[in-house]
Order: structure tokens, then C-alpha cells, then sequence
């Protein structure tokens, strides 16, 4: 199975950072082989996963022991390094850093100002002794976020869950995501970024001219945005994936009689668009009016998401049959 990892990832939506992990990890054919409180342990290849939205640092395991006491030095390479500890069962805080710091050589290497390296240690039943490889910076998400951008609107998906969206999408990297209801381009943002061609569609004039400005503002070049209704425009051959936040409720001035029959016809756009075995991710308010309009999907996750107390989104992610 290769080499052993081992991942720290956010607890804001445990569901949705288990399914992204669980699903890069089946597209690379790695291993999960724990997961729980924030850790997960990965067997395998972790080259796809730096691109995630909820994984917050990964570690090459170089050693793993079954008691403390056991850990040595010898197998750090040189230079200089200082240690941090994680224990999932709380039955030894971060004190014990300056013995692990012992235990592994720091004597006379010990930096924190200019290390070499970053040793984690991690009490996860056995003992894993890591190099750190990775380390996300949340701020790039933060930098993303409306009132940042060019051009934006209070309601604007926050780019960590358009990150996540995109990702469960399977779309591979040059390959095209589809967004028919783009608004300010939060989604296409995030596609941009991570190697994909985005193609955005909106009614509204002042929203498409938007989501050009924020897309170039963040470098993304390779992007085609139409001004119309998605539902009477042919739309370009060669789309991997159809990744979007349907309209609804405060998003939309349409009554509820209009958005179920706007579902509906959705759906049965993306099933023309898309090849089988191809995905479709959407943010939804409410998963039932999708309901008797899933013929041609499978749905393969669900993931809800209280934003607050009178709010919760659900992100469905589907496969063509």
C-alpha cells in the first residue's frame, strides 16, 4: 500500500470532511485506516489530497511504536526540528513535548524559529512519530470570502464549502465543471484554482460580468462565462462535471411552485449534459424537492450543514446512471 500519512482535518462538518477524505483517497486507491476525533490515518498515496478543503496539516509517518517509552531519534533525519503532540484520548496534553523533544535527539536541535522540519507525534492507539509535509493556510479561504472579492453578494457560498463541492465532484484536473447557476463565481473560483476548465451560466447580466472580474482578480484564465437561461441554452460538449447551488428560498424571488418545476427541469438537463458514471454536486435547502427527479442519478452522499438556527444546507452528490 505504500507509504503510511497521517491527516489532522477540521471538525467544523466531521460528515463532510470524512466523505473528502474517504473520496480521495478511493480515487488514488489508498487506505483509510482511522478516522476519528480530527486524525485520520491514511495507507497509501495522500499527492491528491493537498488540494482538500477540510484537511488542515499532513504528516509522513516514519516510525510507529506501541508505548512512549520506545520512540527514538534515529530515525529523524539531520538538521534541525522542534515536536508537536496530538492525543485523541486526552491522557497526555502537549507538556509532554519536551520529553518526546528528549526522547528523539533534541538536544542542541531544537528550533523554533528556523527549523529543519516539524516532528508531529500522534497517540492514536500506537504511537506515530511524523514529518510534517503540509500545512493548509486557512487565511486563502478567508481571502476568497465576499466582501474580499471584486465583486460580491451577502449570500455568497463560503469558499471552503464551494472547495468542498468541487472536490466531491471527481472532476479530473483540466477537465471541465459546469456551474448553470453561477451568480458572483464562488464555485468556478475554486474549480479555477485547482487546475479545472470552468464554464459559468447566469440570467442576470450584473452577476456574469461579476463572476468575470472576481475569476481574473484570482488568476484564473481559462474560464468561459454565458450570460443566460441555462435551461434554453445549448450548452458545450465535454463537461466532467455539473457543480452548483440551485436557487432557492432567499437565494430567489421565485415562488416555490416555480423552483420545483426549475428542479425538475434541471435534472433532466444534467442528465442530457452528463455521461454516466459522471457526477452532479448541488447545495440544496431542502433534499425532497429533488425528490421523483433523481431517475437518471444515484445518490451517493448527502451532507448536512446547520448554518444557523432557521438554515441548513444540504450538499447531494450524485452520479449519472
Amino acid at each position: 500500500m505504500g507509504e503510511t500519512f497521517v491527516l489532522e482535518y477540521s471538525q467544523d462538518i466531521p460528515e463532510a470532511s470524512l466523505f473528502e477524505i474517504e473520496n480521495f483517497s478511493n480515487l488514488s486507491g489508498s487506505k483509510v485506516m482511522f478516522a476519528k476525533d480530527g486524525i485520520a490515518i491514511i495507507s497509501g498515496s495522500v499527492s491528491n489530497i493537498f488540494d482538500a478543503a477540510f484537511v488542515k496539516r499532513i504528516s509522513r509517518v516514519i516510525d510507529i511504536q506501541d508505548n512512549v517509552e520506545s520512540i527514538s531519534g534515529n530515525i529523524l533525519p539531520t538538521g534541525k526540528f522542534y515536536v508537536r503532540f496530538s492525543d485523541i484520548y486526552s491522557c497526555h496534553n502537549s507538556s509532554i513535548e519536551s520529553y518526546l523533544g528528549q526522547l528523539l535527539g533534541g538536544n542542541g536541535r531544537v528550533s523554533f524559529s528556523s527549523p529543519d522540519f516539524i516532528v508531529r507525534v500522534y497517540h492514536v492507539e500506537k504511537w506515530y512519530i511524523g514529518i510534517e509535509i503540509f500545512s493548509g493556510n486557512s487565511s486563502q479561504f478567508e481571502e476568497r470570502r465576499a466582501p474580499r472579492r471584486p465583486f460580491f453578494s451577502p449570500i455568497s457560498m463560503h469558499p471552503r464549502i464551494a472547495r468542498f463541492l468541487v472536490n466531491a465532484s471527481n472532476a479530473p484536473k483540466g477537465g471541465a465543471i459546469l456551474d448553470p447557476f453561477c451568480g458572483t463565481g464562488g464555485i468556478l473560483m475554486e474549480a479555477g484554482l485547482t487546475g479545472r476548465r470552468v464554464i459559468g451560466i447566469d440570467m442576470s447580466l450584473q452577476m456574469t460580468a461579476g463572476a468575470k472580474l472576481n475569476l481574473k482578480y484570482f488568476g484564473i484564465r481559462d474560464f468561459r462565462i454565458i450570460t443566460g437561461n441555462f435551461l434554453e441554452l445549448p450548452v458545450p460538449d465535454g463537461i466532467d462535471s455539473v457543480v452548483t447551488d440551485l436557487p432557492y428560498g432567499r437565494n430567489s424571488p421565485m415562488h416555490r411552485q416555480d423552483i420545483i418545476v426549475l428542479y425538475r427541469r434541471s435534472m433532466e438537463k444534467f442528465a442530457e449534459i452528463l455521461s454516466p458514471g459522471s457526477r452532479c454536486v448541488i447545495a440544496v435547502s431542502e433534499p425532497k424537492l429533488l425528490t421523483g427527479n433523481l431517475k437518471d442519478f444515484h445518490i451517493i452522499k448527502i451532507v448536512e450543514h446547520r448554518i444557523h438556527k432557521s438554515l441548513t444546507r444540504h450538499y447531494v452528490v450524485m452520479e449519472r446512471v
